[in-house]
């Protein structure tokens, strides 16, 4: 109760503080100090000379008015430790005064800071009268530590406890979600016993190191690859790698009467394109390309194959005698750049434009060290990063889901980049060897178009791309596949499966390569056109051949042709094959 007194006490003089307006401000302050040190003097119960609750009133100096002293209450009934009457009557009289000391017409208080000091004066009140207190003015704290005595305490025995085991629905959306990670599982202890004879711990550790060589034994013997390369595209690597892995001056002869209709058939844009019924061609040719599914053919990537053909025979925009021609084509393949978010778009409708293109571009940038090609290059890469399904695959449109043909143009240009050292993902290659792999019904040997299957260009098109990836050609996978190719021979009409399959048996130094290109060599070299507007060129009735045309069939039998020098092989040929 003490404390109220001093709380109303207190009031009273900001009461009086407003009414009597700012020249007797000051003596107020001076009244609240003599009150208040009066009052806690009487409201402290430990002081061994605390006056009585109901005392005399202090006495102060003549010039106070006695009537603003909450000491002095002659009408006032006297306050008892828990008289609630003597508390109204205190209160009562505090708010008057207040509320007159407000209404002062000196003292000009806005409206919302009078609400705001009667609601808090209210709320303080209601506060300290919730409190119970203990008689001798001291505040009492009580804490019930057990049931009263007319309940009965429930057996906790018989209490339902929740089962640790069943999750909270409750808090689900509270709890952060956790991501299962696959660890290890702790190795297993057995308990022996002391009766078992006893193993000596270096015979473990033998047995531990010999099953260790025994689990690496297959993966050391498999060679790394320590060819690849552009090397072989001058006219000395021509030569020297022509003759030791089978080129024949017919083969060669051949190779330039292509380049040649290749020139003929250019456009004025530096472009070329599948369809030859518009000039320069204006349909001299026999056999125009047929196209019943409407399947996209960019020119960019008609410009793209024929500028393969001349790269891989060593000719450039800087040497060779085909400068100028080439040179016109990179112009035009760096005009038809659309920039992106994420790169430069060569497109054109097809993701087949944009990779066949970016690997002309990459080789350029490789033969001659030019920094504008290798800028395009960028920027094309860039795009192909973008452009991939989170399978690893490409498809025909960004994003979309790939097959094994898309993607393997993308991962050729990839290749080529990286020998550019053109920054990509650490991952990219190994997703679409896994997407790849994933096309094998088979751990490997066989490949499908979309799904795992055994088809011919697929299985050519995906060991080709194996060796490509990283996998050994001694690897049994591998092996098997290519004896596979070996089995069915050369198509001699689908140039797409012979290109793929002379590439991986290329690229693996196969021993019995030289059983395999001399029937592609010899073939293609008897089927070229040797007369008329055709003149250097191949025509193949098949699926791609009907989509592609003469202009594709002549620039894929071209680079067929070249196999033995663009690209030098990635294994020795001293790779010891089983046989």
């Amino acid at each position: 109760m003490g404390t109220v007194h001093v709380a109303l006490c207190a009031w009273r003089v900001w009461a009086s503080y407003i009414r009597e307006g700012v020249s007797e401000r000051l003596l107020g302050l001076r009244k609240a100090r003599i009150l208040l040190t009066s009052v806690m003097t009487v409201s402290d119960p430990s002081s061994d000379t605390t006056p009585p609750f109901d005392a005399p009133p202090v006495q102060v100096d003549a010039d106070m008015r006695q009537d603003d002293l909450c000491a002095d209450s002659a009408a006032a009934p006297p306050v008892q430790p828990d008289s609630s009457v003597a508390l109204r009557w205190h209160f009562k009289r505090f708010a008057a005064n207040t509320w007159a000391g407000l209404r002062a017409d000196h003292v000009r208080l806005p409206a919302w800071l009078v609400s705001t000091i009667l609601h808090t004066i209210l709320l303080i009140v209601l506060a300290l009268l919730s409190v119970p207190h203990a008689p001798g003015g001291r505040t009492t704290l009580l804490v019930q530590t057990s049931p009263p005595a007319d309940e009965t305490a429930a057996d906790l025995e018989h209490l339902q406890q929740p089962d640790p085991l069943e999750p909270d629905d409750s808090l689900a959306a509270e709890q952060p979600s956790e991501i299962p990670v696959a660890s290890p599982a702790p190795p297993q202890v057995s308990v022996r016993s002391p009766l078992e004879p006893q193993v000596s711990q270096r015979n473990a550790v033998e047995a531990a190191a010999a099953a260790m060589a025994q689990q690496q034994q297959h993966v050391s013997a498999q060679p790394l690859p320590t060819g690849g390369g552009l090397g072989g595209r001058t006219p000395e690597g021509r030569r020297e790698w022509g003759l030791r892995r089978g080129a024949t001056p017919e083969s060669e002869a051949a190779v330039e009467r292509a380049l040649e209709w290749l020139i003929a058939h250019q456009r004025k844009d530096g472009s070329w394109s599948f369809d030859l019924s518009g000039a320069p061609c204006d349909g001299r040719c026999a056999n125009p390309r047929e196209n019943p599914d409407r399947l996209p053919a960019p020119p960019t990537a008609a410009t793209g194959l024929a500028l393969l053909a001349f790269l891989g025979a060593g000719y450039t925009h800087e040497s060779g005698p085909y400068r100028e021609q080439i040179d016109r084509a990179l112009y035009y393949l760096r005009g038809q750049m659309r920039p992106t978010e994420f790169g430069s778009d060569l497109q054109l409708g097809s993701m087949y434009g944009h990779g066949i293109a970016t690997l002309a571009v990459v080789e350029a940038a490789s033969m001659t060290g030019d920094p504008e090609l290798r800028h395009m290059a960028e920027e094309l890469v860039g795009f192909i990063v973008a452009a991939r399904h989170p399978s690893g695959s490409w498809g025909y449109t960004p994003g979309a889901p790939g097959d094994i043909t898309l993607t393997a143009w993308q991962v050729k240009a990839l290749k080529g980049a990286d020998r550019l050292n053109i920054s990509m993902p650490s991952d990219i290659f190994a997703r679409s060897k896994a997407y790849i792999d994933s096309l094998s019904p088979d751990a490997g040997v066989h490949f499908g178009y979309r799904e795992p299957s055994e088809a011919k260009t697929p299985t050519a098109i995906g060991l080709a791309m194996q060796i490509y990836l990283g996998r050994s050609p001694l690897d049994r996978a591998q092996q098997d596949g290519m004896e596979q190719l070996l089995r069915w021979g050369p198509t001699h009409r689908n140039v797409y499966h012979d290109y793929y399959a002379s590439l991986a048996l290329h690229h693996a130094s196969h021993p019995r390569w030289k059983e395999w290109h001399p029937q592609v060599r010899d073939h293609l070299v008897q089927t070229q056109a040797r007369q008329g507007h055709e003149e250097g060129s191949w025509n193949f009735r098949d699926h791609y051949g009907d989509v592609g045309g003469r202009l594709y069939t002549t620039a894929m039998c071209a680079m067929i042709l070249e196999v033995y020098y663009r690209y030098l092989p990635l294994y020795a040929e001293n790779s010891e094959f089983p046989l």
